[in-house]
């Protein structure tokens, strides 16, 4: 895979400052998956030639926690487990290269995974956007309209932000976490990170009525797209396009 950007193919917004994005499949376990992961990883093997194996985790079935591959300059990387498979970009090239990626990858190993179960699909934003203090308070509102999670006539002086909010569209669901944060070296180095989990299914033992996850990839793609969007204010959107304001 070829990761160059091209202004057709690159982020929509170059100045967005996405430390991870990730897209996930989840699935009723198959064992088959324990055997076919050599010949996975031998697919694989030029793209993505670092192999990491987890370490034993209290309460958590060894089977079930995944194996990472990863390229060599790790900020792409994709996860297999006997009931979910991931990939993610810590580098992030936009969604029509990161999408068409995820595809190739899912269906190499699909094939193995018929009857295909699917409990859950999803996909994952995480933001981490510095900031300075405006007369000592976070300047949440100069990224964010409040109004969309928190409703009208909040306070607007903010010391300290935390907030967690589910939402429900339809069979799309979207789990969002904005808080505040400091370094714990460099504590006047201070961040807001937006987290957005958007998903289709509960995960679980609860089996979609659905069998397409490559048109679902996409789908939740364009759900955790549309809760950013309508989230941001204007000043921060034309901030992050980037190119013209140079």
């Amino acid at each position: 895979m070829a990761y160059e950007q091209s202004n057709e193919d690159g982020p929509l917004y170059p100045k967005q400052p996405l430390v991870e994005v990730a897209t996930e499949v989840n699935f009723r376990g198959i064992l088959a998956i324990e055997t076919a992961r050599a010949d996975f990883q031998e697919k694989i093997s030029s793209e993505y030639p670092n192999l990491f194996v987890p370490y034993a985790k209290d309460g958590i079935a060894p089977a079930l926690q995944r194996v990472r591959f990863e390229n060599e300059a790790g900020n792409f990387g994709v996860q297999l487990a006997i009931n979910s498979f991931s990939f993610y970009s810590r580098q992030y090239p936009g969604s029509a290269i990161f999408i068409a990626e995820a595809k190739r990858l899912f269906e190499i190993i699909e094939p193995i995974l018929k009857p295909l179960r699917l409990t859950r699909i999803g996909w994952r934003y995480i933001n981490v956007i510095p900031y300075v203090r405006e007369n000592g308070n976070v300047p949440l509102l100069r990224f964010f309209s409040t109004d969309t999670f928190l409703g009208t006539g909040v306070n607007s002086e903010y010391d300290k932000v935390f907030i967690n909010v589910e939402t429900r569209k339809k069979d799309m669901h979207t789990r969002l976490r904005l808080f505040s944060s400091s370094s714990e070296n460099e504590p006047e180095r201070e961040s807001i990170i937006l987290d957005t989990d958007t998903y289709i299914g509960e995960g679980g033992m609860s089996i979609l009525d659905r069998s397409d996850a490559v048109a679902m990839i996409s789908e939740a793609h364009d759900g955790g797209r549309d809760t950013f969007e309508s989230i941001i204010t204007g000043e921060y959107r034309e901030y992050i396009k980037g190119a013209d304001n140079e």
